[in-house]
């Protein structure tokens, strides 16, 4: 037997000015996949979003506390500095102060040391304070006429 063929028919492309549309090849479309190439999941760029934006916060935090950690070392310098000045000058007015270094200045400059030394003694100041004096009556022109100044 002899085998059929199927036989297949071209249709003419309709004239240019017959004013039907032309006929527009359509095929099936499919529903997208979840694992479409070249494109990720929304989850997943919001997912990376939000880890590129923390590790953004945090360096950021931390060159915030480095800035801090160097002003912070740069103020304990210029402390260090001041204490040293300080314990120099300590030092200085405890030799200025001694007795002897006085005496000795006082010789230098033409003064003779004391024969006697009479120290004297501590005051307690009192809970209340002294009521100021009262100041002397004034002349007599002033108590002829009976009334007192006013202040």
């Amino acid at each position: 037997m002899a085998a059929v063929t199927p036989v297949r028919t071209r249709r003419a492309p309709a004239p240019a000015g017959s004013g039907a549309p032309a006929r527009v090849r359509l095929s099936i479309v499919r529903p997208p996949s979840r694992h479409s190439h070249g494109r990720w999941p929304r989850p997943l760029w919001l997912a990376l979003a939000f880890v590129f934006l923390s590790l953004l916060a945090v360096g950021a935090a931390h060159a915030y506390l480095v800035a801090g950690q160097v002003r912070l070392a740069h103020l304990q310098q210029q402390l260090d500095t001041a204490q040293n000045s300080e314990r120099g000058l300590e030092v200085q007015v405890a030799r200025l102060e001694d007795p002897a270094q006085v005496v000795t200045q006082g010789e230098q400059q033409g003064l003779s040391a004391p024969t006697q030394v009479t120290d004297l003694p501590l005051v307690a100041p009192t809970s209340a304070p002294r009521p100021a004096p009262r100041p002397a009556p004034r002349s007599s022109s002033s108590s002829s006429s009976g009334t007192r100044p006013r202040r």
